[in-house]
């Protein structure tokens, strides 16, 4: 049993801020990639290590440009898990005076460690146990080489939209229906009555990964949030979604046309859209500790569908017919879910 574990960003930063007291200010350091059981995981652990010590201050921190030229010389990954002495002469080719190295291994323990670069000397070691958070869950999901994006505007979202790719999201409100003017081929304007919405499309192993505090929203009232069409290898985490105009919208929430692979948790999607989710020709659909409310007309529209599951996720205050609609669908589930304070007609309609 682990007496503490923390967030992935916490645990970094916790890690971080002991060894730095074991360091001389003003020392050259240079903070080598991380080994990790997923690329995207590696990048992101000595992404934020390398922020933590550049936004403190206190030491010199060799540009990661300078340590990926030496990458390349050298016949040996610079990661986590080199020998000291390797550390040390790739210490000494970069001019630093200190080398940190970070592994997270498979049971989610962070260690970090510094050496000094002359005499080899570890001048601090601490490690952490990391929780399984919607952060991790998303770095950790796949095992293809992922980019990590970070993303703080509607415009960067929509222009960050790619496959293999994990888009970390910012605290804030994201308007994306004001950033029609962005260009990206996997995005796909659909002018509505009332003005543009995006549809992503044709995109494959792509992470969406909310800060606390993300709201994704658009104005259009004909238009759903958040829409994908003949997509793989989806994931949102940590999101809230919904019309920035409250009142009777006629575009629903999420929409997923022709996809596969489909994993919601920790979300928040509510009205006043007229259905929650619509899945149309979708397979493998999870949505876990979620919440789906306030919306006009259903909470799901399930159509030619198979192997969908919600588990542990809240449906309530909505409706004013079929709650929720499942035509030429098999093996779909709920587990442990609650549905309350609905006003439909009937909670589910099944069809042929």
């Amino acid at each position: 049993m682990h007496a503490q574990s923390y967030s992935l960003e916490q645990g970094i930063s916790h890690v971080s801020a002991q060894l730095e007291k074991n360091l001389e200010r003003d020392s050259v350091v240079a903070i080598l990639d991380s080994s990790a059981p997923t690329e995207a995981l590696a990048l992101f652990v000595s992404q934020e290590i390398t922020q933590f010590f550049v936004n403190s201050g206190k030491l010199v921190v060799v540009d990661r440009s300078d340590i990926e030229k030496i990458r390349k010389e050298l016949t040996f990954q610079l990661s986590g898990d080199v020998s000291d002495e390797s550390a040390q002469s790739i210490g000494k080719m970069l001019g630093a005076q200190i080398i940190i190295t970070s592994t997270l291994d498979d049971m989610r323990i962070l260690r970090v460690k510094a050496i000094a670069v002359e005499t080899a000397r570890i001048l601090g070691m601490e490690r952490v146990h990391i929780g399984e958070g919607r952060l991790y869950t998303a770095l950790a999901s796949d095992t293809r080489d992922n980019k990590v994006v970070e993303v703080s505007t509607a415009d960067e979202l929509i222009a960050a939209i790619a496959s293999d790719r994990v888009i970390r999201i910012r605290k804030g409100r994201y308007d994306i229906s004001s950033s029609s003017h962005i260009k990206n081929r996997q995005v796909r304007w659909v002018d509505e009555f009332d003005g543009p919405t995006p549809v992503i499309t044709g995109v494959s192993n792509i992470a969406f990964v909310g800060e606390e505090g993300v709201e994704i929203v658009i104005k259009p009232a004909y238009g759903w949030v958040f829409s994908f069409e003949n997509c793989s290898g989806i994931s949102l985490s940590g999101i809230t979604l919904g019309h920035s105009v409250p009142g009777n919208c006629l575009g629903g929430v999420a929409r997923f046309k022709n996809c596969e692979a489909v994993d919601i948790q920790y979300c928040d999607l509510y009205g006043c859209g007229t259905i929650g989710i619509s899945l149309e020709n979708t397979r493998s659909f999870t949505m876990r500790e979620s919440i789906v409310r306030d919306c006009t007309y259903g909470l799901l529209s399930i159509m030619r569908s198979a192997d969908i599951t919600f588990s542990d996720t809240s449906f309530r205050d909505t409706g004013e017919y079929d709650l929720v609609e499942i035509s030429a669908s098999e093996q779909v589930k709920w587990e442990r879910c609650t549905f309350s304070d609905n006003r439909g007609t009937t909670l589910f309609r099944l069809m042929q």
